[in-house]
């Protein structure tokens, strides 16, 4: 319930109503479109999760806790807020007993369709997921791209990354470098407006494709939060075909979060419970995992590459660079 009060809250942008000081229900209800009634009971009952405050049960402010879903607030959990309420987020956890006893991922049963395939039918959907995606990439690619060295590289091929976040801060260290970005074609486009929107139009490619059939040519590939959607057999496929596209000396790069090891320290921003919690639902959603850097190691030993280095990020990611065995 917690959760879709937030994500409502968050649509229906409750902090930038109350930015400027107090207002009433009907207040709320006259600027956000809501039934005037309903808005009175939805901000009761968002005074009792914290959300915001009231002292005399007919004016509501807000809180700093509320601040956190303005869209103008450095780090907006607004997108967040927002993808967790939306169905596809949701309803694969009613089906949780079932991916229990089948460890079969279960977005098919509840929402009638693979979970990506349901978001190109559903657009709305779909774009509050690549913004969330995209707002959790902002950090991880800027500092990804202050430890990556492409002084040697002209060609980034950023795969399967949407709009191509992580490629585009390298391109912003590497004025040289040029980047592709391949992802399915239906956000072939959006992946193309990005680069316009960056400034990276002449030295950007966008393509829609299949990564499992095929990747461009390149010199340093990039897979950010990609591999854990997958289940081994699927990733040992998306890394063979990076391997067969691979220009010599090129290196494959992967950014996921991962298990410490028993014994292992873990990183300061990571919270203990955020990686379990994270790899069951990626089982629900697509039959993908979280694993250890000693089981993505594993996988790459399968296609031919080694690892040669690992840099934690702040954030509990870490940096995984791999080049030809």
């Amino acid at each position: 319930m917690r959760t879709q009060v937030l994500a409502v809250a968050a649509s229906l942008r409750l902090a930038e109503h109350l930015r400027d000081g107090g207002r009433t229900a009907d207040d709320f209800a006259a600027a956000s479109g809501i039934e005037r009634s309903m808005a009175f009971r939805f901000l009761r009952a968002c005074t009792k999760i914290g959300l915001i405050a009231s002292d005399d049960g007919c004016t509501f402010k807000s809180t700093s806790r509320l601040q956190a879903l303005h869209s103008e607030t450095p780090g907006s959990l607004r997108n967040k807020a927002m993808v967790l309420g939306t169905r596809a987020q949701y309803l694969i956890w009613t089906e949780f007993l079932t991916a229990v006893h089948t460890n079969q991922a279960q977005a098919e049963r509840a929402l009638g369709a693979p979970i990506f395939d349901y978001y190109a039918d559903q657009p709305n959907e779909g774009a509050i997921f690549r913004a969330t995606m995209q707002d959790v990439s902002e950090g991880v690619a800027s500092e990804s791209a202050s430890i990556l060295d492409t002084s040697t590289y002209s060609v980034a091929v950023d795969v399967g990354d949407a709009d191509g976040a992580l490629v585009h801060s390298l391109m912003q260290h590497n004025p040289r470098l040029r980047g592709i970005v391949l992802d399915r074609p239906e956000n072939a486009a959006a992946a193309a407006a990005a680069a316009k929107a960056r400034g990276h139009a002449d030295r950007t490619e966008a393509i829609g494709g299949d990564f499992f059939k095929s990747v461009p040519k390149g010199d340093l590939y990039l897979l950010r939060f990609i591999l854990h959607d997958w289940e081994d057999a699927d990733a040992i496929r998306i890394l063979e075909s990076c391997r067969r596209a691979m220009n010599p000396g090129a290196r494959l790069v992967v950014i996921e979060a991962f298990f410490a090891e028993p014994g292992e320290a873990i990183p300061p921003n990571m919270i203990d419970t955020q990686v379990p919690l994270f790899d069951l639902h990626l089982m629900l959603a697509v039959n993908g995992k979280e694993r250890t850097v000693a089981e993505y190691s594993a996988l790459f030993d399968q296609v031919g590459l080694c690892l040669i280095k690992t840099t934690p990020l702040s954030n509990g990611y870490v940096v995984i660079e791999t080049a030809v065995a």
